[in-house]
């Protein structure tokens, strides 16, 4: 919950005595954010392009 700093000192503690569970954690976020990069923004931005262009054909 926003602004509940004893849930957040829980979780934080929780991920402190379970450093397999945060490492995988850590391991999926940077999994999940490398469909971020700019290479895919520009090839999603270039398709969506394609996409409008060949509807006005």
């Amino acid at each position: 919950p926003i602004r509940d700093a004893e849930a957040l000192a829980r979780k934080l503690t929780y991920l402190y005595e379970h450093p397999r569970e945060r490492i995988a954690m850590g391991r999926a976020a940077c999994d999940y954010v490398q469909q971020f990069t700019w290479e895919n923004y520009h090839r999603e931005v270039i398709s969506h392009y394609d996409a409008i262009l060949n509807q006005r054909r």
